[in-house]
């Protein structure tokens, strides 16, 4: 810089010769041309501007004063996508970028050894302030669109405000506590890295898109995340409020909590994401489902009028290769367990590609030479649905799948293809013809009548279940499975007593 008050300096250079290995817009090629100009000029005896422009690429203004060591940075700014005129009034050197696109994952490599938690962030330790403008922004795969972003440092630690399409609210990036140890969180050990916090008003996760290659990231270089959303929507589907929190474990990223709350059900979930000794990757998630009205939260995830009502509790745990987002049914494998009570499946139909709309329950009634139409005139209803269900590479197994309804008790059991959308099952269905005729005899011939016919149900209620059971397959594809009739099964010997 000059050293005499007045003096100025113009530097013109052609950095054709220059390769630039940054993501865009920053990049260049060598050979690529890129003209370079820097303009200083005096402000004061002791103060020096710099003007820097490279083309349309980057545009700055930074200040200096004369030390006793020397020029010392005081503040500045530098523009990228954008023309810079003005030098801020606060101190530090604040950043801005005014972009068409933007991709993060691109980015993430760079920002990774920004946030390692070493103590030192970096060139982000020298930066006052980012200000930034995108009108499509990609990041982890996903087309975000719109954002605005808005922070400022402050010792280390940012705070500000993020706005768009798919996002609003606070954001803060965080130092932890400079205690020696690391901290430790449900017997996972936790480095010492920067924590990201997000308070949302809404959260929109967009569609991945279809690469075919998952997104290569290691969980064992991702920072501590925690998120709040009053509202967070996946594919058009609103889930409701969002709580999540993930910790950088010794072999990955914890999940260690994961809360979706609407008015007619709660997801609680945990799980780890985690690379093996042989490099490779693996999630396993844990889940809770409950819901005082399934047949509402049917409709939200996009089945209308498939069950009405019904109170759910489920528990799963699965696990899959690859990253959380790389989930396939045709390779994940779980277990689940779950009970359904007083609800309605209220379309009992062939060939809608509903398990039960296969089975034609009118045979039933004519084998039984009663008319039972009125149990399922207005669909199924169902006093309880329960079981459990083994899932291996996209096929779901089960032995003990019950469905209790006033009119017939329905087991199941094989294999219903997830993945590849195909049945290959048995069912057993026992009216509850007694049942009936105690009903019936109560209307008809007074309370006395209905009492006989309840204590003679009570009586012979086992064999004449066993007597009446009738078997069905269901084989072939969701849509149009095949429907076998086997008949009913005959009653062991030595129990018709």
């Amino acid at each position: 810089l000059p050293q005499r008050d007045g003096s100025g300096l113009f530097i013109e250079a052609d950095l054709r010769d220059l390769e630039l290995r940054l993501p865009a817009p920053l990049a260049k090629a060598q050979g690529e041309p890129l003209l370079l100009q820097v303009r200083s000029s005096a402000t004061g005896a002791d103060s020096q501007v710099l003007d820097l422009q490279l083309e349309e690429r980057v545009t700055g203004k930074l200040a200096f004063q004369r030390a006793a060591s020397g020029w010392m940075f005081t503040h500045g700014r530098i523009g990228i996508g954008e023309k810079v005129t003005q030098l801020p009034s606060q101190s530090g050197l604040q950043l801005s970028a005014r972009l068409p696109v933007l991709s993060a994952d691109d980015w993430w490599s760079l920002l990774r050894q920004n946030l390692s938690g070493s103590g030192d962030s970096g060139w982000l330790d020298r930066v006052s302030r980012v200000n930034a403008e995108v009108e499509s922004l990609d990041a982890f795969g996903r087309g975000f669109g719109r954002l605005s972003l808005d922070m400022s440092n402050t010792a280390g630690n940012w705070q500000g405000r993020v706005q768009g399409d798919a996002v609003a609210g606070q954001l803060a990036i965080t130092r932890p506590a400079s205690t020696g140890l690391p901290l430790v969180v449900g017997n996972v050990a936790v480095p010492g890295r920067p924590v990201i916090h997000l308070t949302l008003e809404n959260l929109v996760l967009p569609p991945a898109r279809d690469t075919g290659v998952d997104l290569a990231l290691d969980p064992r270089g991702l920072p501590s995340l925690h998120v709040q959303s009053q509202s967070f929507t996946v594919a058009d589907m609103d889930l409701g409020a969002l709580e999540f929190s993930a910790l950088p474990a010794t072999h990955g990223w914890k999940i260690a909590s994961l809360k979706l709350t609407r008015p007619e059900s709660s997801l609680t979930a945990s799980g780890l994401w985690e690379i093996d000794s042989r490099g490779q990757q693996g999630t396993q998630i844990d889940a809770t489902l409950a819901s005082t009205d399934f047949g509402k939260l049917m409709e939200m995830l996009g089945y209308p009028e498939e069950i009405v009502g019904g109170k759910l509790k489920l528990q799963s745990n699965w696990s899959w290769p690859g990253a959380p987002s790389a989930f396939r049914l045709a390779r994940a494998d779980g277990d689940l367990s779950f009970t359904l009570a007083d609800g309605r499946i209220p379309k009992i139909s062939q060939g809608a590609g509903r398990l039960l709309g296969a089975l034609d329950l009118r045979s039933v009634t004519r084998y039984l030479t009663l008319d039972f139409s009125n149990v399922f005139s207005k669909g199924l209803t169902f006093d309880s649905i329960k079981g459990r269900v083994a899932v291996e590479k996209g096929n779901a197994y089960t032995r003990d799948l019950a469905i209790r309804t006033p009119g017939a008790d329905i087991g199941l059991s094989g294999r219903i293809g997830l993945a590849t959308r195909d049945l290959d099952l048995e069912l057993g269905v026992t009216p509850k013809l007694m049942e009936e005729l105690a009903i019936t005899g109560g209307l008809l011939g007074g309370p006395a009548v209905g009492a006989a016919v309840a204590v003679l149900h009570a009586l012979i209620q086992k064999p004449f279940e066993k007597s009446t059971r009738i078997i069905y397959t269901v084989k072939g594809g969701w849509d149009d499975p095949a429907v076998t009739r086997l008949g009913p099964t005959p009653a062991p010997v030595g129990e018709e007593q």
